[in-house]
Parts: C-alpha cells; sequence; structure tokens
C-alpha cells in the first residue's frame, strides 16, 4: 500500500510539473505574438531620391538602423511614374503645380508610410508640406535647399516662404550632408541650423555589365597610374593631363566602370568642384588617396589663366575652404596636397601609401560610427514622435 502512495504521488507530481510547462509554454507563446506584431507595427519609412548613390546610402543607414525602408530612385523609373509625365530634368523645378500633381497621383501611397525621408535635392518636400503633412518628413539636403535645373524660374517666393515655415513644425527634421548646404542658405536668408550628416560611402564594387564600354582599357597600368576624376571639361582635362604628361606622371582621365574598376589606382587626383560629392567618401571607404591642389596652389591657379572650377574661384575670392570637404580640417591628414605641379610630382613618387591607405580606412570606419550614430539620434526622436519605441 505505501509503494502505492508513493507512485501515486509521482504520478501527480509529474502532472504538476506537465502543468507548469504549458503554462511556461503558454507565457511564451504570448510573448513571441506580441513581438511579431511590434515587428509587424514597425514604422514604415519611405524614402524618395533623384539620385543613385543617395538610395545606396540610405539602404545601408536603414539596415544598419534596423529600419522598415522602401526606397524610390525616381530616375530609377520612367518619369512618367513618378509625375505622369515625362518632363525631363525639370523636375528638379518643383513648382506648386507639379508637386501638387505628384501629390494627387500618390498620396494613397505616400500615406501608407510613418515617415518620408527625402535626399539629394530638398525642392521634393514640397510636394509634402503644401499639402499640410503631419507625419515625420525628414529632408536631408544633398545638392541646396532650392536646387533648380536652369534656366527657370523656381525657386519662387512661395516655395522660400514654404520651407521657411516647415523649418518651425516638429515634424520636419532639416538635415545637411556637409556644412556648404547650411552655409549656402543662410547666404539666402534661411537659417536652417547647422545640424550635419555627412555620407558614409557605400560602396558597390560590381561593374555594371550594361556600361562595360565604360571599363578602363586594359592597357592601363593602375598600380602605377594616377586616375584623374573626370568629373572636369574638356579644357580642364587638357590642362591636368598635359601637366602630368609635362611632369611625368602616370596619368589616366577617362571613364570607369564604378567603384571596383578605380579600385586598384594608384591614387585620384581631385579638382573640386563641387562642396561635397558622394565619391569622397566612397573612396575614403576604399582607402583610395586623393591628391588635391593645396589652397595656396589654388590661389596661384586662380590668378593664371588655368581652366579652374567656379567652387575653386568662390573658394579662393570668398575664403570659404572651411565649407569645402576636399579642405575640411578633419580631412587633412588623410588627403596629399600639392603645393605645384614639381610638389605633385614629387609626392605622387615618394607617398607611403600603405601607411596612407591605413590611416584613411581607420577614418573611414569612424567616421561610419559617428555618422550612424547622428542617424540614430534622429530616429530616436522620430519614433518618439510616432509613438513607437526604437532600439537599434
Amino acid at each position: 500500500m505505501k509503494h502505492w502512495i508513493v507512485l501515486i504521488g509521482i504520478f501527480i507530481g509529474s502532472l504538476q510539473a506537465r502543468t507548469l510547462d504549458y503554462d511556461r509554454i503558454a507565457q511564451l507563446r504570448s510573448r513571441y505574438e506580441h513581438a511579431i506584431q511590434d515587428e509587424v507595427a514597425k514604422p514604415k519609412v519611405l524614402h524618395l531620391t533623384f539620385h543613385k548613390g543617395c538610395c545606396e546610402e540610405v539602404k545601408m543607414v536603414a539596415q544598419e538602423l534596423g529600419l522598415d525602408l522602401t526606397s524610390w530612385h525616381i530616375f530609377g523609373a520612367p518619369l512618367e511614374e513618378f509625375e505622369g509625365r515625362n518632363s525631363g530634368h525639370d523636375v528638379y523645378n518643383m513648382f506648386a503645380d507639379r508637386a501638387q500633381r505628384i501629390w494627387e497621383k500618390h498620396k494613397d501611397y505616400f500615406n501608407q508610410f510613418d515617415v518620408i525621408w527625402l535626399s539629394d535635392t530638398a525642392p521634393l518636400c514640397r510636394i509634402f508640406l503644401q499639402n499640410n503633412w503631419k507625419k515625420p518628413l525628414i529632408v536631408w539636403i544633398c545638392n541646396r535647399f532650392d536646387y533648380s535645373h536652369q534656366p527657370s524660374a523656381f525657386p519662387d517666393e512661395s516655395y522660400n516662404e514654404l520651407f521657411k515655415k516647415a523649418l518651425t513644425q516638429e515634424n520636419v527634421w532639416v538635415i545637411s550632408y556637409t556644412p556648404y548646404e547650411w552655409f549656402y542658405a543662410l547666404k539666402k536668408g534661411i537659417d536652417i541650423g547647422i545640424h550635419v550628416i555627412k555620407p558614409i560611402g557605400v560602396v558597390n564594387l560590381e561593374p555594371n555589365w550594361h556600361k562595360s564600354h565604360w571599363n578602363v582599357p586594359e592597357f592601363v597600368d593602375k598600380p602605377n597610374t594616377v586616375l584623374i576624376d573626370p568629373h572636369v571639361n574638356h579644357a580642364q582635362k587638357e590642362h591636368l593631363t598635359t601637366a602630368c604628361k609635362r611632369m611625368g606622371i602616370p596619368a589616366y582621365c577617362g571613364t570607369y566602370n564604378g567603384p571596383g574598376d578605380m579600385k586598384e589606382f594608384k591614387g585620384v587626383m581631385f579638382w573640386t568642384y563641387q562642396w561635397s560629392n558622394m565619391c569622397l567618401f566612397e573612396n575614403i571607404q576604399l582607402g583610395k588617396v586623393h591628391f588635391v591642389p593645396s589652397k595656396k596652389f589654388v590661389k596661384e591657379l586662380c590668378a593664371s589663366d588655368a581652366p579652374t572650377h567656379h567652387v575653386m574661384q568662390f573658394m579662393d575670392r570668398d575664403n570659404t575652404y572651411q565649407f569645402n570637404e576636399w579642405y575640411a580640417p578633419e580631412h587633412k591628414d588623410i588627403i596629399v596636397y600639392y603645393d605645384s605641379w614639381e610638389d605633385l610630382k614629387d609626392k605622387v613618387a615618394h607617398t607611403d601609401y600603405a601607411a596612407m591607405r591605413k590611416k584613411i580606412v581607420a577614418f573611414a570606419n569612424d567616421h561610419k560610427r559617428k555618422m550612424l550614430k547622428r542617424w540614430r539620434r534622429v530616429f530616436s526622436q522620430v519614433y518618439e514622435q510616432l509613438g513607437a519605441t526604437y532600439d537599434a
């Protein structure tokens, strides 16, 4: 009898243990279901841009931050899909009627998203601002707050006033991707603040098969040749190639099929034609060595008959080097500056490339960490406004 009592006790205890297990499973399942609901409820972000490089950049940032992102590269499809007509580069000129036409065509789609993120040219914001968009709107200015395709009457005064008003709205974040953006806006009487988040520089090393005709010719000895950045006009190309030939500097100035096709070059020779370029940050991520004329040499070039870029002339005239990424104080140790053509020849020949590349890569890693930290801060504010929890 005693043995039966013991066996019954063990059996009951076993049933109780199983009951506890089922309770635990029920608890875990409940938590799992809530986790799924939280994931489904993650705010949806729509990124609109005209620029392929910005598209890749934002995709990478979204992956790092765990965002639910949908990207729309406007020029990646026929313009009829965006505007309802093919207006060519005039699509940049965001007059009120164009903005309204785009809004009416896509408002149901836009309203499916919790956050709109705009990059490259800021006038895209007019689509949303003039239609009383109340959800978070991020305007990442990469090419002037009032960029236009000329000749055009854009920007019109009503756009400027709309943009000024947006700066007072809690649901709008206006961010420059270089200090020059806020400096330029301030010159136009618009104070957008000094919030800057620079590109990290997403690098896709895969060649574009449909642009294989852009490939660097096979006869070019890349490891012993300097690439002259091709963003120069004919006169500038002639001036730079002639100077390199005269100094005996092996140089190539022609097309190349993306970052992967230029990676093996000894270095990149750059004449500033913009205040900031995505390619600078892409090249930094690749550890590329840049050869850039020093401030001293820029002054000499601008005073000579050299066909310099208007940006170089503007820097020299108004002393605005601090707003140019190639002369930014934080970049002074990862760029090789030359004071003359003779100095360029010497530095191309005697730079310690291995040490320089190591320094550039270390900078690139730290730069990426800092920029992602700034984006996290932005999206923690965005999520807070939406009443969501941001835990990336």
